[in-house]
């Protein structure tokens, strides 16, 4: 993931690392809006598959999200999605991982939370946001500060330049 972020213009990189850090569809990300971010309360609202459902935000959804809101000149998108699937898919060649697709942020994300943190599979079916465990889901609760910290686990692949951004917004 690391070698594909560093050949991103920085509106896509914000994307991309929104989408795989939140493991928003491209349609939510695409489709945020500033007003249904929450940042003292650590979510957002999306408009997903099945609906309006809600993202937990960790702290570097949350840092993302602050600068990609300045950085846009949309007064409602939260970012400039312009030029995507032509940034991607250069990327995608100088990084020689040209099977990589915008969606498989998505399961690399809730491969990443198995991985280095989530011990329940229920919470990442709250960071998901699946609705087909609904049985498991009625019955077992996963608190939001538990999930929102199995989030801040997952690894960094930020390069420097956006560490500083992110860094002082």
């Amino acid at each position: 993931m690391a070698s594909i972020m560093s050949f991103l213009p920085l509106n896509i990189k914000l994307a991309a690392l929104w989408s795989l850090y939140s493991m928003a569809r491209l349609g939510e990300t695409r489709e945020l809006v500033k007003p249904d971010i929450y940042f003292n309360e650590r979510f957002c609202w999306v408009n997903g598959k099945t609906g309006k459902r809600r993202i937990l935000l960790n702290d570097i959804c949350l840092k993302v999200l602050k600068l990609a809101s300045k950085t846009t000149n949309d007064p409602l998108k939260v970012f400039d999605l312009t030029n995507r699937r032509k940034a991607w898919e250069r990327a995608r060649k100088l990084a020689g991982r040209e099977d990589l697709r915008w969606r498989d942020m998505r399961h690399i994300g809730a491969t990443w939370l198995r991985q280095f943190g989530a011990s329940d599979i229920k919470e990442i079916q709250v960071v998901l946001g699946y609705t087909d465990i609904g049985t498991t889901q009625r019955y077992a609760h996963v608190q939001n500060d538990d999930a929102i910290e199995t989030l801040n686990k997952m690894p960094n692949v930020i390069d420097t330049k956006i560490t500083d951004l992110i860094s002082d917004g």
